[in-house]
């Protein structure tokens, strides 16, 4: 059941969540980092023993060449041809956005910029509560692409001591050098500081819960991050004809990845309020919230108010809107009227923290 707010009753604002760290998980992070930093492999074997319910003893931390063949195997038809497929988007999106080196002399004076590529990249995937072999390819791709020569995927490992067969599938397409057994804070300490069977990487990338958030903000300026994802958050701006079942599966795609995770429908139209609810009930009974608004304009200046990390419009194929126009530069944004925003069509994975979208975008280190 969807919760209903009026913005008319709230001044016409919808305050955006923020991010915070107790400082018990902080002090928690720093011990995991510290002992990672002291101890290495024998410090992630032990933690996937407590954390992941996963022995690592027999298996070791990477995945061998035989665990990606079986993945090969194991992975369903239909969704290799779909990480497949985004996979080559996504290296025609980065091609097209990959900075060029280039010079200019004026008055004699010769300057302009060097590009290279960083030497070694660690890219962190979530787990536990789903798997997203999306997210192997929204951070490998873009790096295979750059040129950088070594590339670390950092994954918790199952109960069984394995990697899901769809995310080594896509770590191999996308072109990864090495997928480690690991998840947490643990994870990005071993990128960070490296260890026996992880190495030390330049850049951590990719989003994860708040332990791994946290780890990555301590170890920032001892190696580069891309920023600190936070909760997913996601705000869908509708009028108009839309598909209500579709709508709602975006609401609950976004709200699956966390607890703390927030979707949001906006609307100035009851009627498709009352059909969202509908869908949203048969769908999943829980999650998500829906806004009231007096106007579309109204809309879109909640939802650049709200600055979440993914804005999603929906309207009639028939009539497509510019009004992602008016959001001022932020998060992820896609207009249409079949462009879900979790998954196979998404650019990025690494979204901004909870109402940071403002100050990061979404698709830069």
């Amino acid at each position: 059941m969807l919760t209903l707010l009026d913005l008319r009753e709230r001044g016409g604002r919808l305050e955006p969540t923020k991010l915070e760290i107790d400082p018990a998980t902080a002090e928690t992070v720093r011990e995991i980092l510290q002992r990672v930093f002291v101890e290495g492999d024998e410090v992630l074997v032990a933690l996937a023993a407590e954390f992941d319910k996963a022995d690592l003893s027999e298996t070791g931390i990477l995945v061998d060449d035989e665990a990606f063949a079986r993945a090969e195997r194991e992975t369903p038809a239909d969704l290799k041809r779909a990480l497949d497929d985004l996979i080559e988007r996504l290296r025609d999106l980065a091609t097209r956005q990959t900075p060029r080196e280039w010079w200019h002399e004026r008055d004699g004076v010769r300057y302009g910029e060097i590009v290279r590529p960083l030497r070694t990249i660690g890219c962190y995937v979530p787990g536990g509560r789903a798997r997203y072999p999306s997210t192997v390819a929204m951070t490998v791709v873009p790096a295979v692409v750059a040129g950088v020569e070594e590339i670390v995927v950092c994954t918790p490992p199952q109960t069984d001591g394995s990697v899901p067969a769809p995310v080594l599938y896509a770590a191999k397409r996308a072109g990864a050098t090495h997928v480690a057994r690991t998840g947490g804070a643990q994870a990005v300490a071993a990128m960070a500081y490296g260890t026996e069977s992880v190495p030390a990487v330049d850049r951590i990338v990719g989003p994860g819960n708040v332990y791994v958030t946290e780890a990555k903000r301590q170890v920032a300026g001892f190696v580069g991050i891309d920023g600190l994802a936070g909760p997913s958050e996601l705000a869908i701006v509708a009028d108009g004809d839309v598909d209500p079942r579709m709508a709602a599966l975006d609401l609950i795609a976004q709200a699956e990845h966390d607890p703390h995770a927030c979707t949001y429908f906006l609307t100035p139209d009851q009627a498709l309020i009352e059909k969202i609810n509908a869908a949203f009930e048969q769908e999943l009974p829980q999650a998500g919230r829906t806004e009231i608004v007096e106007s579309l304009a109204h809309v879109w200046a909640a939802a650049d108010r709200l600055s979440p990390s993914l804005i999603r419009s929906r309207r009639c194929c028939t009539r497509r809107t510019r009004s992602p126009k008016k959001i001022s530069p932020d998060g992820s944004r896609s207009a249409a009227s079949s462009s879900p925003s979790s998954g196979i069509r998404r650019p990025s994975r690494s979204s901004p923290e909870p109402g940071s979208a403002v100050s990061r975008c979404a698709c830069c280190a």
